[in-house]
């Protein structure tokens, strides 16, 4: 499993890299709601939607890393975001 994350900022990036590396028959993978849903509306991806990051889904997607059902999570950083708490 592959776990893609993105600030709100970097979400079109993701569509792109995502639309480039995978199509319909992708690995299974975990994203936040939010970019779930993007992944799937945009490019038909199905994807586990876990809990919004602020709700808990980086936890989510950490404890599974820690269990070993991750083995690779993207993530597409916002340094700004990070700085101003968007």
């Amino acid at each position: 499993m592959i776990a893609l994350i993105a600030h709100n900022k970097k979400k079109s990036e993701m569509i792109e890299f995502s639309a480039s590396m995978w199509n319909s028959s992708a690995p299974s993978g975990s994203s936040p709601h939010h970019t779930g849903k993007l992944l799937h509306d945009e490019l038909g991806l199905d994807v586990e939607r876990v809990a919004h990051g602020p709700e808990g889904g980086d936890l989510i997607i950490g404890g599974r890393v820690a269990k070993g059902k991750v083995q690779a999570i993207v993530f597409f950083r916002d340094p700004l975001a990070v700085l101003v708490g968007l």
